[in-house]
């Protein structure tokens, strides 16, 4: 099944792909988003469509799930 993405969701997986230990802000601060629910509303959409896995660890990491 062909997974479509958002704009920002597609940003988000690029910076991941680049830097896998990204914290929230870090995200932020490298696409320039202005409102501050940006990041966390597409972190939820990735997850949601199965394509990260939180590790729980501190600062936060993600990782990308391999059935993509």
């Amino acid at each position: 099944m062909v997974k479509f993405y958002t704009s920002k969701e597609q940003a988000l997986i690029d910076i991941l792909k680049a830097h896998p230990n990204s914290t929230v802000s870090e995200m932020k601060m490298h696409i320039g988003l202005r409102n501050r629910n940006d990041v966390p509303h597409a972190l939820n959409g990735l997850r949601v469509k199965g394509v990260l896995l939180h590790t729980a660890d501190k600062p936060p990491r993600y990782s990308f799930s391999d059935n993509q």
